[in-house]
């Protein structure tokens, strides 16, 4: 089993690998993503929810912990997989359920 220390090195050395320099959003638990950190990560958005989800599919997972209803398009930051999408206001809520979602990406790293 992975310790919390293996699981963020992955994490940060994910980020580096795909050349993100925003190192506060590649920790378990990722900073709040503010102003600051949203005009960072715009250009880095999909390499980095595809670090932040370990490249894995983790939306039953996120569903499962709450991840529906008004937070549905949060399920974006769950989806490791290929990830395509558009940083956009439509995220606005997601701080909200921030904790289901990093539980669900951090514990696809354990085993």
């Amino acid at each position: 089993m992975a310790s919390a220390d293996q699981q963020d090195d992955e994490f940060a050395a994910c980020c580096t690998e795909a050349g993100f320099n925003c190192t506060n959003l590649c920790h378990y638990p990722p900073a709040a993503i503010g102003r600051p950190e949203m005009t960072c990560i715009l250009d880095m958005f999909n390499p980095w929810i595809k670090c932040y989800a370990n490249g894995k599919d983790n939306r039953e997972c996120c569903k499962a912990a709450g991840v529906t209803g008004q937070y549905e398009k949060c399920l974006d930051f769950c989806n490791g997989v290929d990830p395509q999408y558009t940083p956009s206001s439509a995220y606005i809520n997601c701080p909200e359920i921030r904790t289901a979602i990093v539980k669900c990406n951090h514990d696809s790293r354990i085993g």
